[in-house]
């Protein structure tokens, strides 16, 4: 039935780190990724490396929907998306998250 194969496609993309819930308070909604949270990180990270950008701090918007960023496969990532992405360089030393009020940003290094 419906909610079996649907709960079967979220269990297997948990485990291979292609999905996650939205929050720990809904068990309804989910982002489904294409790539690991990793390797949605590690290209932004090659990107602000090939262009530049490492210790210069660029808006998620930059990212997301600049048009530095239109060639590149992240561009128009759902933000919490590529929020999660980036903590995942904050905890290799590569970045710092940076959220105050409605700015959010990224230092690279």
């Amino acid at each position: 039935n419906t909610a079996t194969c649907r709960n079967t496609i979220k269990t297997n993309c948990c485990l291979a780190s292609l999905g996650a819930r939205i929050s720990s308070f809904s068990k309804t909604k989910w982002h489904i990724y294409w790539h690991t949270l990793e390797e949605w990180g590690g290209m932004v990270y090659d990107w602000a490396q090939n262009n530049g950008m490492i210790n210069t701090v660029c808006t998620l918007f930059e990212l997301t929907q600049g048009d530095n960023t239109c060639d590149e496969e992240f561009h128009g990532l759902d933000t919490e998306v590529l929020i999660k992405a980036l903590r995942t360089l904050e905890d290799e030393k590569k970045a710092e998250v940076i959220i105050f009020d409605d700015t959010q940003g990224v230092k690279f290094f």
